[in-house]
């Protein structure tokens, strides 16, 4: 990887997490010590992991709270947003 003189001076990359309270160690993409650049966090408020780890479709309210915050993220100059959840996968086409 390259390394940067002021990685401060790097854009921003976003992440969108859900209402979760668990530890966040160094290598996980919530914990801004893993990226050798700012990292921008907003949470999709009211998501809860019950919501997420379902066989079920995710109705357009739960969609919206996540393209709530990817914008929210965007307009505080996000280059990229990325969660760390697989189960979001099936919102994909959304």
């Amino acid at each position: 990887m390259a390394e940067f003189t002021d990685p401060d001076a790097l854009p921003p990359l976003g992440f969108i997490s859900i209402d979760l309270d668990i530890h966040r160690p160094p290598g996980d993409p919530y914990n801004e010590k893993t990226w050798p650049f700012p990292l921008i966090r907003e949470m999709a408020e009211g998501s809860k992991v019950s919501q997420v780890v379902s066989s079920d479709q995710y109705d357009s309210a739960f969609i919206d709270r996540f393209v709530d915050a990817g914008l929210r993220l965007a307009a505080r100059g996000c280059v990229g947003i990325i969660t760390s959840c697989g189960f979001l996968a099936m919102a994909q086409a959304e």
